[in-house]
């Protein structure tokens, strides 16, 4: 998911297999993702992917989600510099995907569904009532 550098980025995404698979990504013609929080909760912090300090970078840049390792705030802006070091599709090549699916539950993540829906790379977003009710809360208060 993520490495410690871009140099280890590289090497991995220089093997055929991986090419291969991000190929095959991007002549998808719909994705399925999931929509992440920032927090010590999250998954990649969980799995030790993000250390300490990425998520110091991250609260500094004002993260409130990703998608596919694409880190972004409130405004759907992408913070770059952890971007650089994960094994995914770019977040423009995601974009590109004719059909983008975001599926996300839970107060916890209004901000970081908001942040996603802002950056115009989710076409349809699956949630339930409470949620989509706060990301609309959020967002007349956030515009």
């Amino acid at each position: 998911a993520i490495v410690n550098s871009e140099v280890i980025k590289k090497a991995i995404m220089d093997e055929v297999a991986i090419k291969e698979i991000i190929n095959m990504a991007k002549a998808a013609d719909v994705a399925l993702v999931g929509i992440g929080n920032i927090d010590e909760n999250s998954n990649f912090f969980t799995a030790g992917y993000l250390k300490e300090e990425d998520l110091k970078y991250l609260r500094e840049q004002e993260a409130v989600g990703d998608i596919c390792a694409h880190f972004y705030d409130i405004e759907g802006r992408i913070c770059r510099s952890i971007e650089e070091r994960a094994i995914t599709l770019s977040f423009e090549e995601l974009d590109a995907i004719p059909l983008v699916v975001a599926v996300a539950t839970g107060s916890e993540k209004i901000p970081a569904i908001l942040g996603a829906l802002r950056s115009g790379a989710v076409d349809v977003l699956i949630t339930d009532e409470d949620t989509a009710a706060g990301v609309l809360r959020l967002s007349e208060k956030n515009s």
